[in-house]
Order: structure tokens, then C-alpha cells, then sequence
């Protein structure tokens, strides 16, 4: 009988360390996998090994960016002395493109056979940066229709998973006492979700736009309540800044961002893993991110260039605009709260958002994480050499 194998998950950002622990179940409770892992709570949570806890990593934009590749670099010594004292049957890399292919070039081509799963470039729907990943690993694991579709087209060997975001949400995640907290919306009293982000950087620039955008949307909606996620590794202290002296009533939760959307006659979201949830929770939405001036001019280049004409996961999966996104300048309070009002009071706009919405949750709920651990156990176990990125 062969003996379990030995997995390395690396996950090093905060929405794939989610999948990732989704994964490691998986494989635990079909082949008794035993689990090593670069990443955060989640998968902290399964009972992997952590070789190393990339919490503090949290930052986007290219200034912080530049100021972390310290940590970077210090998280991909750690784990190559790790890969190469422990041998691995089978490595499993979470997006992250240019830091994964650093990672195997460090490893000299004596990497064991690799998996990529969620694999980055997903806002870029061209072919043109599949090669280096394509040479790197043996099989990819992929959300997006689209993008497997791409890869097979290639010569990949793909399988699909539905997004972690679409997955029931576990019921101790959800306290009925803090649920029945929540303000209840009613024709005379609409809640409003508000969902800043799950990074410092993000809120703090976010915050400031949705007050003021709250203050507006409550002089034009006297009944108007709101709700406030507070994510993971956010302060409070960080939103009760900008929430002193609202003109509505207001209160700030830990719960999931679907929980709370499914309160919210309509959410405002920022773009990212919580716009993707409120699509799930079928509330309708306003996407927003304002990140700083340097990283904005460069996303507007990409975006040109590249002909990208989507940011948010929603959007990108169904190709079209399912929500509207309110980027870098057009971030503004005066913008959301027009686009709020509108989906208050349009009927018909929201139950259009809500037919898109019924479709994308259905183009992103195909394929097994059972199928995905069978196949990283096939490769483990069927090891061939693998050129060198």
C-alpha cells in the first residue's frame, strides 16, 4: 500500500489561502495527504504544517509592493531550504505568478511535480503570458471556464473547481444571536451594505469616499441603515474614524460578507474577493477600489495596453458588465451614491443584476475539489521531470 503523500500548498495571499484550505481537506480525507503549507488562518486551521505564516503580507500597490519584497524574498529562502530538506511529493502554487516562478527558479529544476492552482493573469484574456506557468507545471486548477478553455487550448491538463466564494458557508460561521443583530430592511428602511476591503491600505483609502457617499445616500433616504463588514485583521478603530457622526443609524460586523449582503437591499463593494461574495449572496451591488495614484496610472496603462476592460472577478467571469465598477478617479462619493440610488430605486435594475448574477454563479459553480486532489495525487505519485521556468 502506497504511503500518504506529501503536499506542499502555497498560498501566500489572503483569498487563496482560503481555496487552499479547501483543498488540504480534500486531500486529507481522501488519501490521508499529509500537508505542508506557506499561508494564513485558513489553512492554519486544517492542521497542515505551516512552514511559514504569510499573514502580515496584505498590501497592494506598487509602492508597498516595492517595500515587501524583503518579506517575499524571506518567505521563498524559508521554503526552498524546506523543499529541498523535506522532498515533497507534489507542490501546489496559488497565483501569485512572479513570485512562483522566482520560487522554481530558486529550486535549480528539482522541484517536484507542480500544480497551479487559480492560476494569476485571470483579468488578462489573451494567451501571451501562459508560457512561462504553462512550462512550469504538470496540471492547473482553474475556476474560470474561460480560462481552462485557454490553457486546454494550449496542451494543459486542467481541471475545474467551483470558486471557493460559491461554496456554503459552514454554520458556525454565523451565530444567530449576531445575525439577529443585524438591522432588517423593510420599504421604509433600506440597509445598505458597505464592504471596504480586507487590506489596511484598502479601507484606509476607502473609508473616507464611503462615509461621505453614506452622508449623501442618507439625505435623499431618511429610513436609509447601513451595515459595515469589518474583515479579518482590520481594526475597528480603523472605520470608527470616518463613522462618527453618520446621519443614520449604523453598525459594524464581523460576519462574512455574504451573510451581510444577504441583509443588504444593496451593497457596496470593493473589487475583489467581496464583490464576488455579494454576487453569491445575490444582493445587488457597486464595485469600487481606489488605490493609490502610482498604482492607478499603471492599471490604466495594463488596461490599454492589455485591452482589459474589467477589474472585478464578476465582470471578468461573465465578460460583461454584471455590476458597475467605479475605479480610481470615478471612485467618488458622488459617483456611488448615484449608482446606489439608482439600484434602490430601480426594481427592474436589480432584478436584472440578480438574473446575471444567477448566471455567473452557475458559471463558476462547475467542477469537483475532489477531482482536483485525486489529480495532485496522480501527479505525486507519478512523477516526471519538469523543464525549468
Amino acid at each position: 500500500m502506497a504511503s500518504p503523500p506529501h503536499i506542499l500548498l502555497m498560498a501566500p495571499e489572503a483569498s487563496s489561502d482560503v481555496a487552499a484550505a479547501l483543498l488540504a481537506e480534500r486531500l486529507m480525507a481522501r488519501h490521508g495527504a499529509r500537508i505542508s503549507a506557506a499561508g494564513r488562518s485558513a489553512l492554519r486551521a486544517t492542521g497542515a504544517h505551516m512552514v511559514q505564516d504569510t499573514s502580515w503580507l496584505g498590501q497592494v500597490g506598487l509602492a508597498a509592493v516595492l517595500a515587501s519584497v524583503p518579506l517575499w524574498w524571506e518567505i521563498g529562502r524559508h521554503v526552498v531550504g524546506f523543499v529541498r530538506s523535506e522532498r515533497p511529493d507534489a507542490m501546489v502554487l496559488f497565483a501569485c505568478r512572479r513570485f512562483h516562478l522566482i520560487f522554481l527558479g530558486a529550486l535549480h529544476g528539482k522541484a517536484p511535480p507542480v500544480a497551479w492552482a487559480y492560476p494569476p493573469g485571470d483579468w488578462v484574456q489573451s494567451d501571451d503570458r501562459d508560457e512561462e506557468v504553462l512550462q512550469s507545471a504538470g496540471l492547473f486548477i482553474s475556476a474560470f471556464e474561460w480560462q481552462a478553455a485557454r490553457l486546454g487550448r494550449q496542451g494543459a491538463r486542467v481541471v475545474r473547481v467551483p470558486h471557493h466564494s460559491t461554496l456554503p458557508l459552514p454554520s458556525e460561521a454565523s451565530p444567530a444571536e449576531a445575525v439577529a443583530a443585524l438591522p432588517r430592511r423593510s420599504d421604509d428602511s433600506p440597509v445598505l451594505g458597505i464592504m471596504p476591503g480586507s487590506r489596511p491600505d484598502e479601507v484606509r483609502r476607502l473609508m473616507p469616499i464611503l462615509a461621505e457617499a453614506l452622508r449623501l445616500l442618507a439625505a435623499d433616504h431618511p429610513g436609509l441603515q447601513a451595515i459595515v463588514s469589518q474583515a479579518p485583521g482590520v481594526r475597528g478603530s480603523r472605520l470608527a474614524r470616518h463613522l462618527g457622526g453618520l446621519p443614520c443609524p449604523h453598525v459594524v460586523s464581523r460576519l462574512p460578507v455574504r451573510v451581510i449582503a444577504e441583509r443588504a437591499d444593496v451593497a457596496i463593494a470593493c473589487c475583489g474577493t467581496a464583490s464576488t461574495e455579494v454576487a453569491v449572496a445575490d444582493c445587488p451591488q457597486v464595485i469600487v477600489y481606489k488605490p493609490a495614484w502610482l498604482t492607478a496610472k499603471a492599471m490604466q496603462r495594463l488596461g490599454k495596453r492589455k485591452d482589459i476592460r474589467f477589474l472585478s472577478m464578476l465582470n471578468l467571469g461573465m465578460d460583461q458588465r454584471v455590476a458597475p465598477e467605479l475605479l480610481h478617479s470615478d471612485c467618488t462619493p458622488e459617483r456611488i451614491a448615484t449608482e446606489v440610488a439608482r439600484l434602490l430605486g430601480g426594481a427592474d435594475a436589480r432584478a436584472q443584476m440578480r438574473s446575471l448574477y444567477a448566471r455567473f454563479r452557475q458559471a463558476m459553480s462547475h467542477g469537483s475539489w475532489d477531482e482536483a486532489a485525486d489529480a495532485i495525487v496522480e501527479l505525486a505519485r507519478s512523477p516526471r521531470p519538469l523543464p525549468s521556468p
